[in-house]
């Protein structure tokens, strides 16, 4: 009897052990799989903000063209809520609408907006301002970096482009792949034009 107990208490002792090993890994596989998870959340709010920022513009650019109106799609950096708040403004009365149009939107995902407007307009610190003015005539023109953190480079960093070409054209967000590809040019051929135009025009001055 004796020997038999022995040997009952070596089979707990085994299933005790088996069941740590169990749960060790299934520890380690939810910690893998939460991790995944979270990063997949983060990318597709990222992606989202993305998609609002470009309705943003698009929007603007819709609103000059059709009510010949100018228009602006700003961002103001809050660090004390770790967040960039982002609105539109458009200088015709709109009634009712304009309510719901210049109403702001808080990115936080988004913590890093560059964009260097070729025409070198003055901008406020910690805001930039997005220029559809003249019915199209005069626009900002640049490439518009959004990103997680200030360099993309930082491991986890996420950022999209968007690329303003200084008059009206559709607009597309471009990965950072696309970007590279372009040598930091998404669309030189339109912008060569643009410029050449503004020129023309007594507009721009290189």
């Amino acid at each position: 009897m004796k020997h038999i107990k022995k040997i009952n208490c070596r089979r707990h002792f085994l299933t005790l052990i088996e069941l740590l090993i169990v749960i060790t890994i299934l520890a380690m596989v939810s910690g893998v799989v939460g991790v995944q998870i979270q990063r997949t959340l983060r990318e597709q709010r990222f992606n989202t903000e993305v998609a609002i920022v470009l309705d943003k513009l698009r929007l603007a650019q819709e609103l000059m063209l059709i009510l010949r109106t100018d228009a602006h799609v700003k961002f103001k950096q809050v660090p004390e809520e770790e967040l960039i708040t982002l609105w539109l403004e458009v200088e015709t009365p709109l009634d009712r609408l304009k309510k719901d149009i210049e109403k702001p939107v808080n990115l936080k995902t988004i913590q890093f907006v560059e964009f260097k407007d070729v025409l070198e307009y003055q901008t406020k610190m910690g805001e930039l301002d997005i220029r559809f003015l003249s019915g199209g005539n005069v626009m900002s023109q640049g490439n518009m970096r959004l990103a997680t953190n200030e360099n993309g480079n930082d491991r986890g960093g996420l950022e999209r482009f968007i690329a303003l070409s200084g008059h009206p054209k559709p607009l597309y967000i471009a990965s950072k792949r696309e970007f590279d590809e372009s040598d930091g040019v998404l669309d030189e051929r339109l912008t060569a034009i643009t410029q050449q135009e503004l020129q023309d025009a007594g507009i721009f001055k290189p």
